[in-house]
């Protein structure tokens, strides 16, 4: 029976990442209950709720939404069908926690925004690099002022997602590498598909922008991007370059051609006017070097868990893939206060929305209003 002061939690999708991180983060915090869960599968359906537990499963959102009594609702499916889910969610009066890419388009962005202030609700979006020790720490360092006017920003993200955009079938080995695919094989249809959003630029560089402005309080008014299939029927890699709202400059180069035994790179560099950040987001490492020539090391590099292995690795204090789902119950418990936020997240949509239409015009500067 359960009781009264734990925060119901529902799960719309049970692909791999909502296996690998959202369901087992709900049912390990002891505040929260995960009471159902939703999946067009019915094969997959069964399995997930009976694996875990689950008490009531659902193969149509909406069904779920009007049938159980919940608090909050975790999506996690492909982000092209995001906006109708959690537009429904929020104006069921639930708090939302949407899974990276937030959504496709940055009107439906600022929509779902707008609706959970109307609603007074939280609409978190799932990027793990905000909760990081590292991450947080550069983000009030930067916020403080203590870099002075930000005035350029770089970021290299290089990963083997191109294996996923090729639709091929992948080595047996792979799950070796990237942890997840062990759990839950991935659906190469939705990495790979134009429609559904596939492609470095959507399941990329989103992680990537979304951290450049989540610590520097930035957005972009201005995109010019390049993308290169590499024989995927969606883009491998992409340059894209980017104007600031406060005049600044920034780069951003991600590419998913690397091999998926060799290790990532997740690294970004911050120029205020009073020295450099250098965030290295693989090897959780921060260091500033400041404009009187001292280099100071913020953070050290994290211990590795033993047996580690794989793209992501296995330590929290690098890719903490519960920290989402367990920040959305504490902010509904009154514990915590929102991370990463629809609000946090619009400047990535608008920077990912606008590189694609920039790289379809062969490079030609996309303006953003708003």
């Amino acid at each position: 029976m359960r009781q009264e002061s734990k925060i119901r939690i529902g799960i719309i999708g049970a692909g791999t990442w909502s296996q690998y991180a959202h369901i087992p983060a709900i049912k390990d915090h002891p505040d929260a209950e995960l009471v159902a869960i939703c999946q067009r599968n019915p094969e997959k359906l069964k399995r997930v709720a009976e694996q875990w537990n689950i008490p009531h499963a659902y193969r149509d959102y909406r069904e779920m939404l009007e049938r159980q009594l919940l608090d909050g609702v975790i999506i996690s499916t492909p982000h092209h069908v995001h906006y109708a889910q959690a537009r429904l969610a929020l104006e069921r009066g639930l708090a939302v926690l949407l899974e990276k890419p937030m959504v496709a388009k940055a009107s439906e962005a600022r929509e779902l925004i707008t609706l959970a202030k109307q609603k007074g609700k939280p609409l978190l979006v799932g990027h793990p690099l905000p909760h990081t020790p590292i991450a947080q720490r550069a983000r009030v360092l930067v916020q403080e002022g203590k870099l002075g006017t930000v005035k350029h920003l770089t970021a290299v993200f290089a990963s083997p997602a191109a294996i996923l955009f090729r639709h091929e079938p992948l080595p047996d080995d792979f799950g070796d590498y990237v942890p997840e695919h062990k759990i839950e094989p991935y659906s190469l249809t939705t990495y790979s598909s134009p429609d559904m959003g596939g492609g470095q630029n959507q399941t990329a560089v989103s992680h990537t922008a979304s951290l450049l402005f989540w610590i520097t309080g930035r957005r972009p008014t201005q995109v010019s991007a390049f993308m290169e299939n590499d024989g995927c029927p969606v883009d491998a890699y992409d340059s894209i370059t980017f104007r600031l709202d406060n005049g600044g400059l920034g780069t951003l180069a991600s590419w998913g051609t690397l091999s998926y035994k060799q290790k990532g790179l997740h690294e970004f560099r911050i120029m205020g006017e009073q020295g450099l950040m250098i965030l290295d987001a693989t090897a959780a490492t921060l260091s500033v070097r400041w404009q009187n020539g001292q280099i100071e090391d913020l953070a050290r590099p994290a211990a590795k868990s033993e047996g580690e292995q794989g793209y992501f690795g296995g330590d929290p204090d690098i890719w903490p893939r519960f920290a989402p789902a367990r920040n959305l119950v504490d902010v509904l418990l009154g514990r915590a206060e929102p991370v990463c936020t629809g609000e946090h997240t619009l400047p990535c949509v608008e920077l990912v929305e606008a590189a694609a239409q920039s790289a379809k015009l062969g490079g030609q500067p996309i303006s953003i209003g708003g």
